[in-house]
Order: structure tokens, then sequence, then C-alpha cells
């Protein structure tokens, strides 16, 4: 059964914390304790969160599911109430993103990008890239020109029913083009932009790194480049989900828990989240972190807005049950 819940988790800071992890650094985290608001899944991915209502979404993979929940306002030890199922079943889902109308656009393991129209049709926008049938979506990001970015890894594929033989990273533009940007990591998953939206940040699973890519005018890729290693071999884990918060820092999973690297590559902090996936910024006051890790979803405070929610935003256009969020 899945629940909403609010249950304290002792997170204490590595025990070998990197020397980048300075003074400065400990003040990202109100507390380092995190706050149990979802219980009950199976494989918890893609968080996003809707300022405009304050509600917080996430996939089940293996659950074929994708859910909902309201981060309460000016609450903070108990801050979700009211978990939705937005759609099941639901192609596998897990990578989520809004489009620049406050559509959903989900990455699904079953081979497909889609996005939820207001009256409640669900639009296939890839699902072959030269004829070929893509490996299994599983992360995207959204550019100010509104081109889709997505990671292809092959984790919900078949080796039978493969069609592609890399693992790509493809550009969907508003007219329906699609384009392979980067075809030169084995096993991409997370995809973030900067702040500016020139670089594209990417996590390198195969190879434990976050890499970084310039973004031309163009939509282009280039100067394939890795920023930082994660490495600690006494944790488990391997970058998965990336964001990017306001101070331009690069938020990751990796080993061991949430990793905080500054856009030089080097370490800033990190946070112990066993099984971390994926992360993403939000809360009515922009300084919460919600963690997806295994059967559940954490929260942790923090000391300064990683998000700036802007202050006219409005749900997505009313459609009926099943198109929104």
């Amino acid at each position: 059964m899945v629940a909403v819940c609010v249950q304290p988790v002792p997170s204490p800071r590595a025990e070998n914390p990197p020397a980048a992890a300075n003074a400065a650094a400990s003040e990202l985290f109100e507390s380092r304790e995190l706050v149990t608001i979802v219980s009950g899944c199976r494989f918890t991915e893609g968080p996003i969160y809707r300022s405009a209502d304050h509600t917080l979404l996430f996939s089940d993979i293996p659950g074929d599911a994708i859910y909902a929940c309201t981060i309460e306002k000016g609450v903070e030890k108990t801050p979700a109430s009211g978990l939705t199922v937005v759609r099941k079943p639901a192609g596998n889902p897990n990578g989520l993103a809004f489009d620049h109308q406050g559509r959903l656009l989900v990455a699904h393991h079953n081979g497909t990008v889609t996005r939820a129209e207001p009256d409640g049709t669900i639009t296939v926008l890839a699902k072959a890239f030269e004829g070929q049938r893509l490996n299994s979506p599983n992360d995207l990001v959204v550019t100010p020109a509104g081109d889709i970015i997505f990671s292809d890894p092959p984790f919900g594929v078949q080796a039978k029913d493969r069609r592609l033989d890399y693992c790509g990273i493809f550009r969907l533009t508003p007219d329906g083009t699609l384009s392979l940007l980067i075809k030169e990591i084995t096993l991409p998953n997370g995809l973030a932009l900067s702040n500016d939206a020139t670089t594209l940040y990417l996590a390198d699973m195969n190879n434990s790194s976050i890499l970084a890519a310039d973004l031309g005018a163009d939509g282009s890729a280039a100067n394939l480049r890795t920023l930082a290693k994660l490495d600690d071999p006494g944790k488990r884990g391997r970058p998965d989900g990336v964001k990017v918060d306001l101070a331009g820092n690069i938020w990751s999973t990796g080993p061991g828990g949430l990793w905080i690297t500054r856009p030089d590559g080097t370490t800033l902090d990190r946070l112990d989240v066993q099984g971390a996936s994926n992360l993403c910024f939000g809360g009515p006051d922009g300084r919460s972190v919600f963690i997806t890790a295994g059967a559940k979803v954490f929260m942790a405070r923090l000391t300064a807005p990683a998000i700036s929610p802007p202050a006219d935003a409005k749900p997505a256009t009313d459609a009926p049950a099943g198109a929104r969020p």
C-alpha cells in the first residue's frame, strides 16, 4: 500500500566528508535529518515540483504509476498530504518534466516520450529515431526554446528488442524534429541545464561521473567533458538524477546519497541517503529538496531557496481527471 507519511530519519554526514566540504558547505542544510513523506512504493523516480499549487509529482517505475501529493504551505515537519494517482498504467514512467505550457512530459521505459494534453489525451512525441525504436527514455529537460532533451539508456528494453546499438542523448524540437546530440556515453542517465541554459549536465553511470557539454544557440552539443568523478568505494550507488540550484551548484545522486558539486567540478557537500535515485527542489519557500529512494520519497530542508518560483505562477489549464498534473 502506497502511503503518505511523516517520519524523521537520521541522516548523518558522510563518515569521511571530502576536504572541500568546509564550513560554508555545512550551511546548505538546515538539518541533515530526512523526513519520510511517502512510503510503500516499489521504486520511486523522476520527482518534479509544481510551484503554482505546491504539488510534488513522482514516478514508480515497476509500479507503473505517476503519483502526486500536496506539500502544505508553511508546514515544514508535516509536509505532504493527499497522495493521488495521476496516471496508472503509465508505460513504466521514469523522468518527468513540464513544458512551457505546464503540460506533463514523461520519459517511459516502454520506449516513448509523451505529453499529457489539457483534454486528457496522451500524445506520443517520440518513439523511434531514423526508423529504429528508442531504447528506454530515462530523463528529460526542457530548454528555453522549448526543445526537449532526453537520455535513452537500455534499462527498460530487453536485448532482443533493442534496435539502436548506442545509448543516445536526443533533442526534440517543438516542430517534432528528433536529432541525436551525443552518442559517446555508454550509460547516460540524469540530465540538467545550467541556469543560463548554455551547459548540459549529464550523469554517466558507467564511469560514476557527472559530465558537461556546451549547448549552442542552434541546439547543438559540443565539448563533452568530465566535470566530476563521484568516487567512494565504501558506498553503494552511481550517478543518476541531476539538478542545478540557484547558485549554479550541481546536485546529483551517487555513492551513498546526494553529492553537491560546484560548477568548477569540486565537491561542495554530501548528504547520506541510502538508495537515492533522483531529486528535485521545491516547497512553498523553495527551501526543500525531495529525494526518491527505493520505496520512499524523503525531504530535507535547506537554509536558502534552491529554486525561485514565480509569484504569479498558475496551474496548467484545467483538464479532466487523468490529464493533470
